[in-house]
């Protein structure tokens, strides 16, 4: 993963865990600098957009050990406010592409951006967001 720094701290994960037993996808802890983010996140996958000073990144929704009841979600770190949002669409699977100064979204229908037939745009004001949990210290 390409470093990613946002004024000055390193984004990195820590407790990297495989959620589907086949290659992946692998999720983690993300912090920013010393804080932890949040919990769950899809390694490899973070998008910040400079202009809007926003780090965008997958979050694994793990609501029961069955897997066709767990879903992914896009959420955000505004740096300037200092908070997380998480838009309110579940996906079954995901992988972000870009995230445009207008919110738009590219994203793959899928874990990864092999091809493009699964690329899909996705507009993002036309999405409600809330403020998540936060993850617990440890």
């Amino acid at each position: 993963m390409e470093e990613i720094r946002i004024n000055e701290a390193v984004v990195n994960f820590k407790r990297p865990n495989q959620i589907i037993n086949m290659g992946g996808p692998w999720v983690g802890d993300l912090y920013l600098g010393g804080p932890k983010l949040a919990n769950n996140i899809l390694i490899d996958n973070l998008v910040y957009n400079k202009n809007l000073n926003k780090l965008f990144f997958v979050q694994y929704i793990e609501i029961s050990k069955w897997q066709r009841n767990n879903f992914f979600t896009i959420n955000y770190f505004d740096v300037r406010l200092n908070r997380i949002l998480q838009y309110e669409k579940k996906f079954e699977r995901i992988f972000l592409k870009e995230i445009s100064n207008e919110y738009k979204c590219g994203y793959y229908d899928a874990f990864h951006d092999e091809n493009e037939k699964h690329l899909n745009t996705l507009d993002l004001n036309n999405i409600k967001t809330s403020s998540p949990a936060l993850p617990n210290e440890e």
